[in-house]
């Protein structure tokens, strides 16, 4: 089998989007204190472009779910266990 019978089989194509959110998942867990989610919703979105562009529709909707689910579970998270002050707490104005 060649490299473009590789690229086109489908266990690579999905395996491209869960392993391409998975990797800007640890990368981008280092430093959950410094990103805000808008910055991290546009590096998942760098993924599902990707996987658009040269994969196809069905691995990208795999990587845009397997994104906002993460995303979603990095933000609960990171208010679990934020120290940031909320209105009850903290004097606004």
């Amino acid at each position: 089998m060649n490299f473009i019978g590789i690229l086109s089989t489908r266990i690579f194509r999905y395996g491209f989007a869960i392993f391409g959110v998975a990797l800007v998942t640890l990368l981008l867990e280092p430093f959950h204190e410094q990103l805000n989610s808008t910055t991290v919703a546009l590096a998942f979105l760098l993924v599902i472009l990707t996987c658009a562009t040269f994969f196809g529709r069905n691995p990208a909707m795999l990587s845009a779910c397997l994104a906002s689910f993460l995303e979603r579970l990095n933000y609960q998270s990171l208010f679990a266990r934020s120290k940031r002050c909320n209105y009850s707490s903290c004097a606004v104005g």
